[in-house]
Protein backbone atom coordinates (compact mmCIF):
# COMPACT_ATOMS: atom_id res chain seq x y z
CA UNK A 1 0.00 0.00 0.00
CA UNK A 2 2.82 2.34 0.81
CA UNK A 3 4.31 1.76 -2.62
CA UNK A 4 1.01 2.58 -4.25
CA UNK A 5 0.67 5.79 -2.28
CA UNK A 6 4.23 6.73 -3.14
CA UNK A 7 3.57 6.12 -6.84
CA UNK A 8 0.39 8.19 -6.84
CA UNK A 9 2.05 11.02 -4.98
CA UNK A 10 5.12 11.18 -7.19
CA UNK A 11 4.78 14.25 -9.53
CA UNK A 12 8.12 13.89 -11.21
CA UNK A 13 7.75 13.92 -15.06
CA UNK A 14 4.34 15.62 -14.93
CA UNK A 15 5.59 18.56 -16.96
CA UNK A 16 6.83 16.30 -19.73
CA UNK A 17 3.49 14.50 -19.89
CA UNK A 18 1.52 17.74 -19.99
CA UNK A 19 3.87 19.14 -22.67
CA UNK A 20 3.48 15.98 -24.73
CA UNK A 21 -0.29 16.21 -24.57
CA UNK A 22 -0.30 19.93 -25.46
CA UNK A 23 1.90 19.37 -28.51
CA UNK A 24 -0.80 17.33 -30.23
CA UNK A 25 -3.28 20.20 -30.80
CA UNK A 26 -0.35 22.50 -31.67
CA UNK A 27 0.78 20.07 -34.36
CA UNK A 28 -2.79 19.85 -35.61
CA UNK A 29 -2.98 23.64 -35.89
CA UNK A 30 0.34 23.84 -37.75
CA UNK A 31 -0.71 21.07 -40.10
CA UNK A 32 -3.99 22.74 -40.95
CA UNK A 33 -2.16 26.04 -41.53
CA UNK A 34 0.25 24.32 -43.92
CA UNK A 35 -2.62 22.75 -45.83
CA UNK A 36 -4.48 26.06 -46.00
CA UNK A 37 -1.37 27.90 -47.21
CA UNK A 38 -0.82 25.34 -49.94
CA UNK A 39 -4.44 25.58 -51.02
CA UNK A 40 -4.30 29.39 -51.09
CA UNK A 41 -1.16 29.29 -53.20
CA UNK A 42 -2.82 26.99 -55.74
CA UNK A 43 -5.91 29.21 -55.82
CA UNK A 44 -3.83 32.29 -56.69
CA UNK A 45 -2.12 30.39 -59.52
CA UNK A 46 -5.42 29.01 -60.79
CA UNK A 47 -7.06 32.46 -60.78
CA UNK A 48 -4.18 34.00 -62.73
CA UNK A 49 -4.23 31.16 -65.26
CA UNK A 50 -8.02 31.38 -65.67
CA UNK A 51 -7.84 35.17 -66.21
CA UNK A 52 -5.21 34.66 -68.89
CA UNK A 53 -7.35 31.91 -70.41
CA UNK A 54 -10.29 34.31 -70.68
CA UNK A 55 -8.15 36.93 -72.43
CA UNK A 56 -6.85 34.35 -74.90
CA UNK A 57 -10.30 32.86 -75.38
CA UNK A 58 -12.01 36.06 -76.53
CA UNK A 59 -9.61 36.33 -79.43
CA UNK A 60 -11.28 33.20 -80.79
CA UNK A 61 -14.74 33.89 -79.40
CA UNK A 62 -16.38 34.58 -82.76
CA UNK A 63 -15.46 31.07 -83.94
CA UNK A 64 -16.77 29.32 -80.81
CA UNK A 65 -20.49 28.91 -81.31
CA UNK A 66 -21.60 26.81 -78.32
CA UNK A 67 -20.82 26.49 -74.60
CA UNK A 68 -19.33 23.05 -75.34
CA UNK A 69 -16.88 24.64 -77.78
CA UNK A 70 -15.97 27.31 -75.21
CA UNK A 71 -15.41 24.63 -72.57
CA UNK A 72 -13.16 22.48 -74.76
CA UNK A 73 -11.06 25.42 -75.88
CA UNK A 74 -10.88 26.88 -72.37
CA UNK A 75 -9.69 23.52 -71.02
CA UNK A 76 -6.92 23.33 -73.61
CA UNK A 77 -5.72 26.87 -72.93
CA UNK A 78 -5.95 26.55 -69.14
CA UNK A 79 -3.98 23.29 -69.14
CA UNK A 80 -1.19 25.02 -71.05
CA UNK A 81 -1.07 27.94 -68.61
CA UNK A 82 -1.64 26.38 -65.19
CA UNK A 83 1.53 25.23 -63.42
CA UNK A 84 0.10 22.68 -61.01
CA UNK A 85 1.87 21.96 -57.73
CA UNK A 86 3.11 18.49 -56.67
CA UNK A 87 0.35 15.85 -56.94
CA UNK A 88 -2.20 18.50 -57.96
CA UNK A 89 -4.26 17.38 -60.97
CA UNK A 90 -5.18 19.63 -63.89
CA UNK A 91 -8.29 21.76 -63.23
CA UNK A 92 -11.75 20.89 -64.43
CA UNK A 93 -13.47 23.66 -66.36
CA UNK A 94 -17.19 23.87 -65.67
CA UNK A 95 -19.62 24.41 -68.51
CA UNK A 96 -19.22 28.15 -69.29
CA UNK A 97 -22.14 30.55 -69.06
CA UNK A 98 -22.35 32.24 -72.46
CA UNK A 99 -24.74 35.11 -73.14
CA UNK A 100 -24.24 37.31 -76.17
CA UNK A 101 -20.70 38.65 -76.00
CA UNK A 102 -20.20 37.67 -72.37
CA UNK A 103 -18.73 34.44 -71.02
CA UNK A 104 -18.26 33.32 -67.43
CA UNK A 105 -15.60 30.69 -66.72
CA UNK A 106 -15.14 28.60 -63.59
CA UNK A 107 -12.57 25.95 -62.80
CA UNK A 108 -11.76 23.74 -59.81
CA UNK A 109 -9.01 21.36 -58.81
CA UNK A 110 -8.54 19.13 -55.74
CA UNK A 111 -5.40 19.95 -53.76
CA UNK A 112 -4.15 16.99 -51.68
CA UNK A 113 -3.71 17.79 -48.00
CA UNK A 114 -0.87 16.65 -45.80
CA UNK A 115 -2.01 16.72 -42.16
CA UNK A 116 -5.71 16.28 -42.97
CA UNK A 117 -4.87 13.19 -44.97
CA UNK A 118 -3.51 11.54 -41.82
CA UNK A 119 -6.90 12.18 -40.25
CA UNK A 120 -8.71 10.63 -43.18
CA UNK A 121 -9.61 14.05 -44.61
CA UNK A 122 -10.44 14.72 -48.25
CA UNK A 123 -8.45 16.90 -50.66
CA UNK A 124 -9.15 20.64 -50.52
CA UNK A 125 -11.27 21.86 -53.43
CA UNK A 126 -9.79 25.04 -54.91
CA UNK A 127 -11.76 27.13 -57.40
CA UNK A 128 -11.58 30.30 -59.50
CA UNK A 129 -14.08 32.29 -61.55
CA UNK A 130 -13.70 35.01 -64.15
CA UNK A 131 -16.05 36.84 -66.49
CA UNK A 132 -15.16 38.62 -69.69
CA UNK A 133 -16.89 40.76 -72.31
CA UNK A 134 -15.61 41.29 -75.82
CA UNK A 135 -16.41 43.40 -78.83
CA UNK A 136 -19.05 45.57 -77.12
CA UNK A 137 -17.32 48.88 -76.56
CA UNK A 138 -16.10 51.82 -78.54
CA UNK A 139 -12.95 53.53 -77.29
CA UNK A 140 -12.32 57.27 -77.58
CA UNK A 141 -8.93 58.63 -76.55
CA UNK A 142 -7.77 62.24 -76.34
CA UNK A 143 -4.03 62.92 -76.42
CA UNK A 144 -3.25 66.27 -74.76
CA UNK A 145 0.45 66.67 -75.55
CA UNK A 146 2.90 69.29 -74.35
CA UNK A 147 4.64 70.81 -77.36
CA UNK A 148 6.48 73.60 -75.52
CA UNK A 149 10.05 74.65 -76.21
CA UNK A 150 11.47 72.47 -73.43
CA UNK A 151 10.26 69.36 -75.26
CA UNK A 152 13.16 69.93 -77.67
CA UNK A 153 15.69 68.98 -74.97
CA UNK A 154 16.85 65.53 -73.84
CA UNK A 155 15.28 63.86 -76.87
CA UNK A 156 11.78 64.24 -75.42
CA UNK A 157 9.90 65.22 -78.57
CA UNK A 158 11.44 62.49 -80.70
CA UNK A 159 10.77 59.92 -78.00
CA UNK A 160 7.16 61.11 -77.76
CA UNK A 161 6.69 60.64 -81.50
CA UNK A 162 8.00 57.08 -81.28
CA UNK A 163 5.80 56.35 -78.24
CA UNK A 164 2.65 57.65 -79.93
CA UNK A 165 3.54 55.62 -83.02
CA UNK A 166 3.62 52.47 -80.90
CA UNK A 167 0.30 53.43 -79.31
CA UNK A 168 -1.21 53.81 -82.79
CA UNK A 169 0.11 50.38 -83.79
CA UNK A 170 -1.44 48.76 -80.72
CA UNK A 171 -4.76 50.51 -81.34
CA UNK A 172 -4.77 49.42 -84.98
CA UNK A 173 -4.09 45.81 -84.03
CA UNK A 174 -6.87 45.87 -81.42
CA UNK A 175 -9.43 47.51 -83.70
CA UNK A 176 -11.66 44.79 -85.13
CA UNK A 177 -14.11 47.03 -86.97
CA UNK A 178 -13.64 50.54 -88.42
CA UNK A 179 -14.47 53.24 -85.89
CA UNK A 180 -14.34 51.19 -82.71
CA UNK A 181 -11.22 53.12 -81.64
CA UNK A 182 -11.04 56.87 -82.21
CA UNK A 183 -8.32 59.31 -81.17
CA UNK A 184 -7.96 63.09 -81.00
CA UNK A 185 -4.71 65.01 -80.62
CA UNK A 186 -4.44 68.36 -78.81
CA UNK A 187 -0.92 69.87 -78.93
CA UNK A 188 -0.56 72.73 -76.47
CA UNK A 189 1.83 75.36 -75.17
CA UNK A 190 0.23 78.48 -73.66
CA UNK A 191 -2.54 78.09 -76.24
CA UNK A 192 -4.19 75.48 -78.40
CA UNK A 193 -4.90 75.79 -82.08
CA UNK A 194 -8.14 74.59 -83.64
CA UNK A 195 -9.12 74.29 -87.32
CA UNK A 196 -9.87 77.68 -88.90
CA UNK A 197 -13.08 76.19 -90.28
CA UNK A 198 -14.56 77.26 -86.92
CA UNK A 199 -13.83 80.92 -87.67
CA UNK A 200 -17.47 81.99 -88.01
CA UNK A 201 -18.94 79.69 -85.36
CA UNK A 202 -21.40 81.32 -82.96
CA UNK A 203 -19.36 80.05 -80.03
CA UNK A 204 -16.25 82.02 -81.03
CA UNK A 205 -15.48 85.54 -79.78
CA UNK A 206 -12.98 88.12 -81.05
CA UNK A 207 -13.38 90.94 -78.54
CA UNK A 208 -10.94 89.86 -75.81
CA UNK A 209 -7.67 91.66 -75.15
CA UNK A 210 -5.35 89.47 -73.08
CA UNK A 211 -4.71 90.72 -69.57
CA UNK A 212 -1.20 89.30 -69.06
CA UNK A 213 1.32 92.17 -69.40
CA UNK A 214 4.03 89.65 -70.38
CA UNK A 215 2.26 88.69 -73.63
CA UNK A 216 3.49 90.60 -76.66
CA UNK A 217 0.67 92.36 -78.47
CA UNK A 218 -1.77 91.48 -75.71
CA UNK A 219 -3.93 94.52 -76.39
CA UNK A 220 -4.33 93.66 -80.06
CA UNK A 221 -7.83 92.62 -81.03
CA UNK A 222 -7.93 89.66 -83.41
CA UNK A 223 -9.00 90.31 -86.97
CA UNK A 224 -11.56 87.57 -87.72
CA UNK A 225 -10.71 87.08 -91.44
CA UNK A 226 -7.01 86.70 -90.61
CA UNK A 227 -7.43 84.53 -87.53
CA UNK A 228 -5.16 81.49 -87.76
CA UNK A 229 -6.81 79.20 -85.23
CA UNK A 230 -5.11 79.97 -81.90
CA UNK A 231 -7.16 80.17 -78.72
CA UNK A 232 -6.47 81.76 -75.34
CA UNK A 233 -8.11 80.62 -72.11
CA UNK A 234 -11.86 81.07 -71.85
CA UNK A 235 -13.22 83.38 -69.18
CA UNK A 236 -12.96 81.98 -65.68
CA UNK A 237 -14.61 79.60 -64.50
CA UNK A 238 -14.97 78.10 -68.00
CA UNK A 239 -11.20 78.10 -68.53
CA UNK A 240 -11.12 75.12 -66.15
CA UNK A 241 -14.05 73.32 -67.73
CA UNK A 242 -14.81 71.24 -70.81
CA UNK A 243 -18.41 72.45 -70.86
CA UNK A 244 -19.87 73.26 -74.23
CA UNK A 245 -20.20 76.98 -75.00
CA UNK A 246 -23.67 78.46 -74.79
CA UNK A 247 -25.17 81.85 -75.56
CA UNK A 248 -23.27 83.39 -72.63
CA UNK A 249 -20.18 85.31 -73.73
CA UNK A 250 -18.14 83.90 -70.82
CA UNK A 251 -18.62 80.36 -72.14
CA UNK A 252 -17.36 81.11 -75.65
CA UNK A 253 -13.89 80.33 -77.00
CA UNK A 254 -11.48 83.24 -77.16
CA UNK A 255 -9.71 83.85 -80.47
CA UNK A 256 -6.16 85.13 -80.07
CA UNK A 257 -3.04 85.87 -82.03
CA UNK A 258 -0.72 82.88 -81.89
CA UNK A 259 1.86 83.62 -79.18
CA UNK A 260 4.60 81.81 -81.13
CA UNK A 261 4.83 80.30 -84.58
CA UNK A 262 4.70 76.57 -85.11
CA UNK A 263 1.95 75.40 -82.74
CA UNK A 264 0.32 72.39 -84.43
CA UNK A 265 -3.42 72.37 -85.08
CA UNK A 266 -5.47 69.92 -83.03
CA UNK A 267 -6.73 66.78 -84.73
CA UNK A 268 -10.41 66.24 -83.93
CA UNK A 269 -11.57 62.79 -82.88
CA UNK A 270 -10.99 60.42 -85.78
CA UNK A 271 -10.99 56.72 -86.64
CA UNK A 272 -8.13 57.37 -89.09
CA UNK A 273 -5.39 56.28 -86.71
CA UNK A 274 -2.62 56.95 -89.22
CA UNK A 275 -3.58 60.64 -89.14
CA UNK A 276 -2.79 60.57 -85.41
CA UNK A 277 0.76 59.47 -86.16
CA UNK A 278 1.05 62.11 -88.90
CA UNK A 279 -0.19 64.89 -86.63
CA UNK A 280 2.20 64.06 -83.80
CA UNK A 281 5.16 63.60 -86.13
CA UNK A 282 4.59 67.16 -87.39
CA UNK A 283 4.66 68.73 -83.91
CA UNK A 284 7.42 71.26 -83.24
CA UNK A 285 8.54 72.29 -79.72
CA UNK A 286 7.79 75.96 -79.16
CA UNK A 287 6.47 78.32 -76.50
CA UNK A 288 5.82 78.32 -72.74
CA UNK A 289 3.48 76.11 -70.71
CA UNK A 290 -0.21 76.28 -69.84
CA UNK A 291 -1.27 72.71 -69.06
CA UNK A 292 -4.81 73.79 -68.17
CA UNK A 293 -5.79 74.79 -71.70
CA UNK A 294 -4.41 71.56 -73.14
CA UNK A 295 -6.17 69.48 -70.50
CA UNK A 296 -9.59 71.08 -70.88
CA UNK A 297 -9.45 71.16 -74.69
CA UNK A 298 -8.48 67.49 -74.69
CA UNK A 299 -11.54 66.70 -72.59
CA UNK A 300 -13.71 68.82 -74.88
CA UNK A 301 -12.53 66.83 -77.89
CA UNK A 302 -14.17 63.66 -76.55
CA UNK A 303 -17.20 65.24 -74.90
CA UNK A 304 -20.47 64.26 -76.63
CA UNK A 305 -22.23 67.24 -78.17
CA UNK A 306 -19.27 69.60 -77.84
CA UNK A 307 -18.48 71.59 -81.02
CA UNK A 308 -14.83 70.55 -80.81
CA UNK A 309 -15.80 66.88 -80.58
CA UNK A 310 -16.97 64.17 -82.95
CA UNK A 311 -17.91 61.89 -80.05
CA UNK A 312 -21.09 59.88 -80.20
CA UNK A 313 -23.40 59.67 -77.21
CA UNK A 314 -24.90 56.24 -77.85
CA UNK A 315 -23.70 52.70 -77.19
CA UNK A 316 -21.00 51.48 -74.86
CA UNK A 317 -18.32 54.17 -75.19
CA UNK A 318 -15.30 54.32 -72.90
CA UNK A 319 -13.39 57.59 -72.92
CA UNK A 320 -9.80 58.27 -71.93
CA UNK A 321 -7.55 61.31 -71.73
CA UNK A 322 -3.77 60.95 -71.82
CA UNK A 323 -2.09 64.15 -70.62
CA UNK A 324 1.66 64.52 -71.10
CA UNK A 325 3.82 67.44 -69.97
CA UNK A 326 7.48 68.07 -69.25
CA UNK A 327 7.24 71.27 -67.25
CA UNK A 328 5.52 73.56 -64.80
CA UNK A 329 2.80 76.04 -65.69
CA UNK A 330 4.45 79.33 -66.62
CA UNK A 331 1.98 81.51 -68.57
CA UNK A 332 -1.70 81.89 -69.41
CA UNK A 333 -4.08 84.64 -70.46
CA UNK A 334 -3.83 86.40 -67.09
CA UNK A 335 -0.46 85.73 -65.49
CA UNK A 336 3.04 84.26 -65.76
CA UNK A 337 6.21 85.41 -67.49
CA UNK A 338 6.79 82.24 -69.50
CA UNK A 339 9.73 80.98 -67.43
CA UNK A 340 8.92 80.95 -63.70
CA UNK A 341 6.35 78.58 -62.24
CA UNK A 342 2.94 80.17 -61.70
CA UNK A 343 0.98 78.80 -58.75
CA UNK A 344 -2.05 80.71 -60.00
CA UNK A 345 -2.09 78.56 -63.16
CA UNK A 346 -1.53 75.46 -61.03
CA UNK A 347 -4.70 76.41 -59.16
CA UNK A 348 -6.62 76.57 -62.46
CA UNK A 349 -5.32 73.12 -63.42
CA UNK A 350 -6.28 71.69 -60.05
CA UNK A 351 -9.78 73.06 -60.50
CA UNK A 352 -9.94 71.57 -64.00
CA UNK A 353 -8.87 68.16 -62.66
CA UNK A 354 -11.50 68.35 -59.93
CA UNK A 355 -14.14 69.20 -62.52
CA UNK A 356 -13.03 66.33 -64.76
CA UNK A 357 -13.77 63.79 -62.02
CA UNK A 358 -17.46 64.53 -62.54
CA UNK A 359 -17.21 63.23 -66.10
CA UNK A 360 -17.14 59.65 -67.36
CA UNK A 361 -13.52 59.89 -68.52
CA UNK A 362 -10.51 57.92 -67.29
CA UNK A 363 -7.44 60.15 -67.04
CA UNK A 364 -3.81 59.11 -67.46
CA UNK A 365 -1.09 61.66 -66.67
CA UNK A 366 2.54 61.42 -67.75
CA UNK A 367 5.36 63.60 -66.39
CA UNK A 368 8.55 63.71 -68.45
CA UNK A 369 11.61 64.64 -66.36
CA UNK A 370 10.05 67.86 -64.99
CA UNK A 371 6.67 69.18 -63.93
CA UNK A 372 4.43 69.45 -60.89
CA UNK A 373 4.42 65.82 -59.78
CA UNK A 374 1.92 66.06 -56.89
CA UNK A 375 -0.56 67.92 -59.09
CA UNK A 376 -0.20 65.52 -62.03
CA UNK A 377 -0.43 62.52 -59.75
CA UNK A 378 -3.61 63.82 -58.12
CA UNK A 379 -5.10 64.60 -61.54
CA UNK A 380 -4.93 60.96 -62.68
CA UNK A 381 -8.06 58.91 -62.09
CA UNK A 382 -6.12 56.38 -60.00
CA UNK A 383 -2.56 56.42 -58.59
CA UNK A 384 -1.52 53.70 -61.04
CA UNK A 385 -2.62 55.89 -63.95
CA UNK A 386 0.14 58.41 -63.25
CA UNK A 387 3.55 57.77 -64.80
CA UNK A 388 6.84 59.54 -64.20
CA UNK A 389 9.41 59.25 -66.99
CA UNK A 390 12.80 60.18 -65.57
CA UNK A 391 14.24 60.06 -69.08
CA UNK A 392 12.79 60.25 -72.57
CA UNK A 393 13.45 56.58 -73.35
CA UNK A 394 10.84 55.58 -70.76
CA UNK A 395 8.02 57.11 -72.80
CA UNK A 396 7.88 54.16 -75.18
CA UNK A 397 7.10 51.47 -72.53
CA UNK A 398 4.79 53.87 -70.69
CA UNK A 399 2.66 54.49 -73.77
CA UNK A 400 2.70 50.81 -74.67
CA UNK A 401 1.40 49.91 -71.21
CA UNK A 402 -1.32 52.56 -71.38
CA UNK A 403 -2.40 51.43 -74.85
CA UNK A 404 -2.64 47.80 -73.74
CA UNK A 405 -4.58 48.75 -70.62
CA UNK A 406 -7.05 50.74 -72.71
CA UNK A 407 -7.55 48.04 -75.31
CA UNK A 408 -7.38 45.12 -72.87
CA UNK A 409 -10.38 42.89 -72.32
CA UNK A 410 -12.54 43.84 -69.35
CA UNK A 411 -12.54 41.23 -66.59
CA UNK A 412 -14.82 41.06 -63.55
CA UNK A 413 -14.32 38.74 -60.64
Amino acid sequence: MKAIRTFLGDQRGTTAVIFGLSVLPLLAFVGVAVDYSRGSHEKVKLQAALDATAIALVREADTLKTPDAFQRRATTILNSLYAAGPNVPMPTVAMPEVAGKRVKLSATTPVPTIFSAFQGGRPMQVGATTETVWGTRTIEVALALDTTGSMASSGKMEALKVAVGDLVDIFKAASKTPGDIKVSVVPFNTQVRIPVTHRDAAWMRYDVRLENPNITGRAKQVNRPNWNGCLADRDQRYDASSESPSGLEATKYVAAECGVAGLATMLPLTADLESVRTTVNAMTPTGATNVTIGFTTGLSSIRPGHPLSASGSGGDVQRYLILLTDGDNTQNRWTGNGSATSTAIDDRLKLACDEARKEAVSIYTVRVIAGNEPLLKSCATEPGMYSNASNAAQLKPIFERIAREITGTRLSF
